[in-house]
């Protein structure tokens, strides 16, 4: 699988590099991933269009109980030499994101959902896929669509 470099460029040209490439690849028909915040519709819109050309679509999805962990998590991030995000970008892309999530779940053949929000790293939530569904007990706040 070819990987896209995006961080020579601004964040910017860097989407419309990835957007560019995911549909070109899916008119071709080839198999892709893409890493997302899933805080716009873009994503959504290219779930649908991806099913109605025939593709699998898989989503994996790693939340936090609170956008305080995330902060927390990019500037430690920041401190070992790793890009920053401004903090006024998560704080937007946060809540936007788990509104998408519910959607997005719903689109996808599979999905496995994870909560991150712990130290010791994810922990499944939910999986979708061929056999149903599972939940696993407690469900976190942050993906309590999963409990209805």
């Amino acid at each position: 699988m070819q990987r896209l470099d995006v961080e020579s460029g601004s964040p910017i040209d860097a989407g419309r590099s990835v957007l560019a490439r995911a549909d070109g690849l899916l008119g071709a028909g080839q198999s892709f991933l893409i890493e997302t915040t899933l805080s716009g519709n873009t994503y959504l819109k290219m779930m649908v269009r991806a099913k109605s050309l025939g593709y699998l679509v898989v989503l994996l999805y790693v939340g936090t109980n609170d956008v305080s962990i995330n902060l927390e998590r990019v500037q430690a991030r920041v401190k070992m030499g790793g890009h920053d995000v401004p903090k006024e970008d998560q704080l937007r892309r946060y809540p936007r994101s788990l509104a998408n999530l519910r959607k997005a779940f719903g689109l996808a053949d599979e999905a496995v959902v994870y909560d991150n929000s712990g130290p010791k790293g994810h922990v499944e939530v939910a999986v979708k896929g061929p056999l149903g569904l599972r939940i696993v007990q407690p469900v976190p706040e942050w993906a309590g669509f999963l409990r209805s």
